[in-house]
């Protein structure tokens, strides 16, 4: 079970390598594209890409340390669970670890693939290149109200254009 839930978390990364793959570049354009497929193939290179250094050692560190727990939590699990079986006890508390292991696992994997995607998106939207820097576009095109009364307070923000 465990072992689908990895193949389709690398199914996934790559399907998403893919899709932006699938746009006409070169990997010696300057544009947020290319930061995006570099941090989608390595987490941090993206960033390094966009000439931020401490921000590519943080994400890629951080994915590669989730990684490295989601893999090292998986292979307690599995060890557990093989323990459980040679005992053959049907009540036994290691399978209760194992269960604890196996929730752990999961909620590592998805904290990796958020950080991976985070990663991504983080390369492209702040990209010094090319005019698709979406803080500026948010900037530019926002529509920020604030009203107030003895019994409420009302925060209404539109985003025009993006």
């Amino acid at each position: 079970m465990l072992k689908i839930k990895f193949a389709i978390l690398v199914v996934f990364l790559l399907a998403g390598s893919e899709i932006l793959l699938a746009q006409e570049f070169r990997f010696g354009d300057e544009t947020p594209t290319n930061a995006a497929v570099r941090s989608a193939i390595l987490p941090g290179w993206g960033q390094f890409f966009n000439q931020q250094p401490i921000k590519g050692y943080i994400t890629g560190g951080a994915v590669a340390g989730l990684v490295t727990a989601s893999i090292l939590m998986y292979s307690k699990a599995e060890s557990t669970y093989s323990d459980y079986e040679k005992k053959g006890s049907k009540d036994d508390d290691l399978y209760d670890d194992y269960k604890s292991e196996v929730r752990t696992t999961n909620i590592l994997v998805a904290i990796t693939a958020a950080a991976w995607i985070y990663n991504i998106v983080d390369a492209y939207v702040f990209s010094p290149y090319g005019d698709t820097d979406a803080v500026k576009k948010i900037e530019n095109n926002r529509n920020l109200n604030i009203s107030a009364s003895a019994q409420e307070v009302e925060i209404n923000y539109v985003c025009l254009r993006f």
